[in-house]
């Protein structure tokens, strides 16, 4: 019965292990995309001003999306009668931009509208409501999409009667150019000036923060098995267990353009570099955010915190895990990846970023594998191993003494021989006897 309360506590500790590394994981998929970066314009732009800038967007080789945002705006189903505040974005260009990942929204649809899927269930029950009609602020407009997310926000596309102030740009990276060289091509051919925000280092912050954890419970495995290595053989398994740790972390290491120096010895372009990036920092935190920035830092928040929940319980999952049997093994595999399924199965459509993780489905079974080789190899070779390496060893001296031999055409005694056999007939009884016991 202790046994089995035993085993039920393993297992509980590593479910609540695994949920909460699975939960940062899905937390920091929510940021920002890697090829567009966020302008925060010091010039407050209408729907006319917008539509003429995107205009020359489309004739020139930058690619670009202005947009704003607006709260608490009401938006309605009028066959339904039903009502809800939502978080209005307008833009002017292209909504993959602002938005990828969703149906687009063009610069022409001016009558069409997306919403998300938490005001689709407020206002209309489903997610199947394409072609229906709503009405926002007093306007109406058909439902061309459904967006992710359950925020509250509506899109729709600013026209020449637009209100709504636009003070954001979301400009589109191309090639190997970095975020501050495309802000000042951007201003330099439209005229606008702003602020970039670092909105990547949010995904940057939850990304860094689950492989450290994720590396901080291999590192406690491998240091276990190479405590006990004693041998070639347990040190290469253990190197090829460190080589699959380093695969399923994927870790991948950028360095941006903009932070390599001309001359290793510019101590100065190192201090203005470091207080560039401290002032990004700063004004992830100082800066007024909109819904969506904001749904980005909130996310980058949350997969924090899980990376963090999850050291103990993952400590003392792996401190009292003992895998004597392959049984054993090939059952707590089975059970980490029907986790792993559920999980993904749970979330739905936002999962499809989870499945393509290494560390999702990877991670647990690469614990459980080094559990295993610290509790049954300890690590030694297998006896096989071992009496190839005696009946090798009494081999090669064979053969020595043997070539040795047949090299003496008159006979002679010779010091190197001579050497050689007493220094066989000194080892060639403990090396019988090993052999004995082998056999035995």
């Amino acid at each position: 019965m202790r046994g089995k309360k035993g085993h039920m506590k393993q297992l509980l500790l590593g479910a609540v292990c695994f949920i909460c590394l699975a939960q940062a994981l899905f937390y920091g998929t929510i940021k920002a995309d890697e090829t567009t970066c966020v302008i925060q314009t010091e010039n407050r732009i209408d729907g006319n001003q917008a539509l003429s800038l995107s205009r020359d967007s489309r004739d020139g080789d930058l690619s670009f999306t202005l947009w704003g945002e607006s709260e608490n705006v009401q938006v309605a189903a009028p066959d339904l009668n039903r009502k809800a505040n939502a978080g209005l974005i307008t833009a002017a260009g292209s909504s993959g931009l602002i938005l990828p990942g969703s149906r687009t929204l063009e610069v022409t649809d001016t009558g069409g509208c997306m919403i998300d899927e938490k005001l689709s269930g407020l206002l209309f029950g489903s997610t199947k409501i394409q072609g229906k009609s709503l009405m926002i602020d007093g306007r109406p407009y058909e439902i061309l999409g459904v967006l992710p997310g359950s925020s509250g926000t509506a899109l729709i596309q600013a026209d020449r009667d637009t209100k709504a102030v636009m003070n954001r740009v979301t400009l589109h990276i191309t090639g190997k150019e970095s975020r501050q060289e495309a802000v000042r091509r951007f201003s330099g051919s439209t005229g606008i000036q702003g602020t970039l925000l670092p909105l990547h280092l949010y995904g940057i912050f939850s990304e860094a923060l689950l492989r450290i954890t994720a590396a901080f419970f291999l590192l406690y495995l491998l240091s276990g098995i190479f405590r006990k290595a004693d041998g070639l053989f347990p040190l290469l398994v253990g190197i090829l267990s460190a080589a699959a740790c380093i695969w399923i972390l994927d870790i991948r290491i950028r360095i941006p353009g903009d932070m390599l120096p001309s001359q290793w010895s510019d101590f100065a372009f190192w201090a203005e570099t470091a207080e560039q990036k401290a002032g990004e920092i700063a004004l992830l935190f100082k800066a007024e955010k909109s819904g969506m920035e904001l749904s980005y830092f909130t996310s980058a928040f949350i997969s924090g915190l899980f990376s963090i929940f999850s050291v103990l319980p993952g400590y003392f999952f792996l401190r009292s895990l003992r895998l004597r049997k392959l049984s054993s093994l090939l059952m707590m595999t089975g059970f980490f990846l029907l986790l792993s399924f559920s999980f993904c199965i749970l979330h739905g459509q936002n999962s499809s970023a989870l499945i393509q993780e290494r560390i999702l489905w990877l991670f647990f079974p690469l614990c459980l594998w080094l559990t295993y080789l610290k509790t049954n190899i300890g690590i030694q070779s297998p006896p096989a191993l071992e009496e190839t390496a005696i009946v090798l060893n009494l081999f090669f001296h064979y053969t020595e003494i043997t070539s040795l031999f047949c090299a003496q055409k008159e006979r002679k005694p010779n010091r190197k021989y001579i050497k050689i056999r007493d220094n066989y007939n000194e080892k060639k009884e403990p090396i019988t006897n090993g052999l004995d016991r082998t056999s035995q």
